[in-house]
This record gives C-alpha cells, structure tokens and sequence, in this order.
C-alpha cells in the first residue's frame, strides 16, 4: 500500500478488505460498542489525520505542485498531513540509513504509525518471532518523538481460538510504546460475551483497538475504546455521498461523546478506493474534527484539476 517510497517501492494499491462494488442494503449505523473512557475532556486533545501513502502519481497538480521536485514524496505530504498509516514495515524494516531520511524529511511533532512486519504476524502467528519483534522495536525506539501509535494486524486466519498466544505475546510488548490491535477474525465478535472479554483484557494491559470502518464487514466495525487513544482506519468508497455521513456520524456518534470522557488523541487514516480521492476525503475530516472540537488543523489546498473539455 505505500509507494515510491524511499528505499523501497512497492505497488500502489488500495486497501482490499473490506471492499465491496455496490453500499445498496449495507446499514453504515456505529454499533453502541464497549467504552473504557470515565475521565473529563482533555484540555490538550489531539487529532491526527493521515493517509495509508505518500506518493500517487494522480497527485502531481493536485495535491503536489506538477513541476516542482521538491515538492514531492515524504517532505510534501508531511507539511501537509500530521501523520502517516505506515504500511511499508509490514514487507520491511527500514534501514539505518532510510530511517534517519525520514526523519530528516519530516518537521517536529510528525507521526509514523508503523505497522508489524507480517513475518510476525501473518506469517510465524506471533510464535517464535523474539528477534523479529526485537528489530521492530528497536526501529521504533529509534524514531523517537516521531515514533505514533504502532498497529498489530492479525491476519484472518487468527481467531478468537488463539487469544492466549495474542495475551502472551503481548506481555512482551514495551509498555512505553503505544500500540493497538487489529482483529479480522469474525470469532472476536461471534458473542457480545466474547468482545467484552477481549476488550476488558485489552484494557488491563493498557492497549488499544484499532476500529477499520469498511463497508463490507461491518462486524470489525465495534466502535469500541479501550484506551484513551483512538485508532480509525476509515476506507471511504470514492466520494460517494455516504463517506460524508459517515464522517459525520463518526464524529457525532464516538469521538465527541469519546472526548468528553476523557480521549487524548485521535488517529484517523482516511483510504479511498485506489487513493487517488483520499486527499479530498482527508480534507473533509479535518475541516469537520476542527469545527466539532474548535481545532485549528490546517487544510489540505487541493489545486482543481481541469479536463481538456472543462477548458472551452
């Protein structure tokens, strides 16, 4: 999902799970969902918002200037964007030297939230991956104030049968570093008992839940919190009317009610279809968090994007 990335090129492609052709029948509702949050609003509340990608070719003249090299690629979006969903530690773990780059690129106060190599994840099934894990976690302490939330995404294949290799291997885990979970499985949500169980162990050991809004599974959309961080993964489906109420819905139905009982942050990364749009729907949620939360997030200046026939 991350594309003409430094060190490292990978197809760009959109976000698949989830995916439908049609949102005819489909109920977008939010679930009342589980809620750990008992506090008092936060003075310091945060919204980040962000994209799976930093680079797409569709872009150039839109987002990023057409003809200017240096406003391109990892320096261009993070002058514009907070935060990133980064997808590219899942193939590999930057080095050294690509690291350092990045965090050059970047100003104060930007955010990479990685993802887990899948060697951990999708392929070992957090079995016997101590070295693995140990890497991750030295490259995360190496970005230091730039180091967001990390996200462990457990394949499809994990189900609710395998929590105890999950619970152990996240007694493990650097209390230090935030992380959050991503469920796929439908066992985690089968039984209103089974999601509570898993949301009330996630709360003991003070990690997060990442919530994937899709259209086409719309049990991953628990619209729980069990941390006084939210993680939203939300796949918009190419501007259709239903990405705007969603956003709204979102805002009106959780992380309103979530802030006023005490959400610090809020980490929100938009997808939208092959992401050539994302930039748009992006821009939508930051104009929407800053008039619900009185933020001053700046907007994204999108330059319109003109055919030959809209010329004459």
């Amino acid at each position: 999902m991350i594309s003409i990335l430094v060190g490292f090129t990978r197809k760009n492609k959109p976000m698949d799970f989830g995916r439908v052709d049609s949102l005819e029948g489909i109920d977008f509702t939010l679930p009342k969902g589980f809620c750990a949050l008992s506090g008092a609003p936060q003075p310091d509340f945060q919204v980040y918002i962000g994209l799976p990608i930093w680079a797409n070719a569709a872009w150039h003249g839109k987002l990023y200037s057409a003809t200017k090299k240096d406003d391109q690629g990892l320096p261009a979006y993070s002058r514009r964007f907070q935060t990133i969903e980064l997808n590219v530690t899942h193939y590999q773990i930057p080095s050294e030297e690509v690291r350092q780059k990045w965090l050059d690129q970047t100003p104060d106060g930007f955010l990479f939230c990685s993802k887990f190599p899948q060697k951990i994840t999708h392929e070992r099934g957090l079995v016997g991956t101590q070295a693995e894990t140990q890497s991750f976690i030295d490259y995360v302490h190496a970005l230091g104030k730039k180091a967001g939330p990390s996200f462990l995404q457990l394949p499809p294949t994990f189900g609710i049968k395998n929590a105890r290799r999950l619970w152990d291997y996240l007694d493990d885990w650097p209390k230090e570093l935030p992380l959050h979970i991503e469920f796929r499985h439908p066992d985690w949500f089968s039984s209103q008992e089974n999601w509570q169980q898993t949301c009330n162990i996630l709360q003991e050991k003070q990690v997060g839940i990442v919530c994937s809004d899709v259209p086409g599974r719309r049990d991953v959309v628990h619209g729980s919190m069990v941390h006084d961080t939210a993680f939203l993964r939300f796949v918009g489906h190419e501007l259709h009317p239903t990405d705007y109420t969603r956003t709204d819905s979102w805002l009106r139905d959780k992380f309103l009610i979530w802030r006023k009982l005490g959400l610090k942050r809020a980490f929100v990364f938009v997808h939208c279809g092959d992401n050539v749009l994302a930039p748009e729907l992006a821009n939508y949620w930051i104009q929407q968090c800053n008039l619900a939360f009185d933020l001053s997030i700046p907007t994204i200046n999108l330059r319109p994007q003109f055919t030959q026939g809209q010329l004459f």
